[in-house]
């Protein structure tokens, strides 16, 4: 089959939708199907490139907030012209994804609806909030983005129960089909425990944006340092309250003990995972988050909110500690209780690992995308078949 995906996002950008589009691509090429992905460039113009034999292109790219979807649209869809006469499926990866207009069987995987996230917490700007005036309109200008990507979809599919509750409910009478859960998933033998130091490190990574909570992280950090002097901090990734939690760290006199390497290479980051003591991931609204996981597949115990999906994947006390949100002292006496019990961490840490090998395996979920991909394309023709005429003698 000859797929074609769109995404916002595509290594070397690391993300979650980046990192499973690029999995989910190298999975079906090694089952012999075609993959070319369309995301996002950068102002230089059209680059095109091979990535583990996935054709690449990367269309032009200016970040007008909120616009931007708008100019990858663009650029992308003159891209699609000139290849869906060669391609059999389109396979959207949302959010921040523009849409299209084609007759080629279409599937969207919605990792995270942005409605709700962006309703409770402003995470693009550099600042704590925007005037209300200005989210409302980003709540209608991104709720029609993600409605216009349903409506043009053959089948929607998310990587958890919660999302797929979440778009039902939104979306009773615009789907065309009841929702798919395909799954998240986590390289175990890539993402495996290493042999960690003496060092105790408490380690957050993702995107450094407002709803995943790192003002509670960093309050939460303090408190940690006040028992736990030996403790050091790492907020790895990118985002736009990068130089707002860089200032609060100094202002709290924390700057020794905090690092901030950006993005990491995925040894790097393998390597950042298995010295890592506890993960802690204080998300206010989430879809099914892959740093989670992979810090679980690492047998790290994570310290996280029970927001959106993760209560799918973490049992408190059974093989992780759940925390309010917006408790940067309730995540603080979290990790403190673990750091004093060693036994209890070590064993929590394993039950995460044994989570992620038997419920997560990227095998399956590939195979559930492929038998999804048939299905689609099947309805498709069959929905396009000009019915027989009946002659009457």
């Amino acid at each position: 089959m000859r797929i074609c995906m769109t995404s916002s996002e595509f290594p070397p950008y690391v993300g979650g939708v980046s990192h499973y589009a690029h999995k989910l691509s190298s999975k079906l090429i090694q089952k012999g199907h075609e993959v070319t992905i369309i995301t996002r460039g950068s102002s230089k113009g059209l680059v095109t490139e091979q990535i583990d034999n996935i054709r690449v292109y990367r269309v032009p790219y200016l970040h007008l907030y909120p616009l931007h979807v708008k100019v990858q649209q663009i650029f992308q869809n003159q891209i699609l012209r000139t290849l869906q006469s060669n391609l059999d499926l389109i396979h959207i990866h949302y959010p921040l994804t523009p849409s299209f207009q084609t007759s080629l069987p279409t599937i969207a995987t919605i990792h995270t609806s942005i409605g709700p996230s962006i309703k409770s917490q402003n995470f693009y700007s550099a600042g704590p909030r925007l005037p209300p005036a200005v989210m409302h309109l980003m709540r209608l200008y991104f709720g029609q983005l993600e409605r216009s990507i349903v409506s043009i979809s053959d089948r929607v599919t998310v990587v958890s129960n919660a999302v797929a509750q979440e778009l039902t409910a939104r979306y009773s009478t615009t789907l065309n089909h009841p929702v798919e859960i395909l799954g998240n998933g986590v390289d175990t033998e890539v993402f495996a425990p290493g042999t960690g130091n003496n060092r105790i490190q408490i380690l957050f990574t993702g995107r450094l944006a407002w709803n995943k909570g790192l003002d509670d992280f960093v309050n939460a950090a303090r408190i940690i340092h006040n028992t736990r002097k030996d403790a050091s901090f790492v907020i790895t990734g990118e985002g736009p309250i990068k130089p707002y939690l860089e200032r609060v760290v100094k202002d709290l006199g924390l700057s020794s003990r905090f690092s901030f390497p950006g993005y990491l290479s995925l040894p790097d980051l393998i390597k950042c995972y298995q010295n890592t003591t506890v993960f802690v991931f204080p998300t206010r609204y989430e879809g099914l988050p892959t740093s989670l996981m992979e810090a679980m597949a690492c047998a790290i115990p994570p310290v996280t909110t029970g927001i959106g999906s993760i209560p799918e994947i973490v049992q408190d006390q059974q093989n992780g500690v759940i925390v309010p949100t917006n408790a940067p002292t309730a995540i603080a006496t979290a990790v403190i209780n673990l750091l004093k019990d060693d036994e209890k961490r070590l064993r929590l840490g394993k039950a995460a690992r044994k989570t992620i090998e038997e419920r997560y395996n990227w095998n399956k979920i590939v195979d559930r995308t492929i038998n999804c991909y048939q299905n689609v394309v099947k309805e498709k023709r069959e929905s396009t078949q000009p019915i027989p005429s009946t002659r009457i003698t």
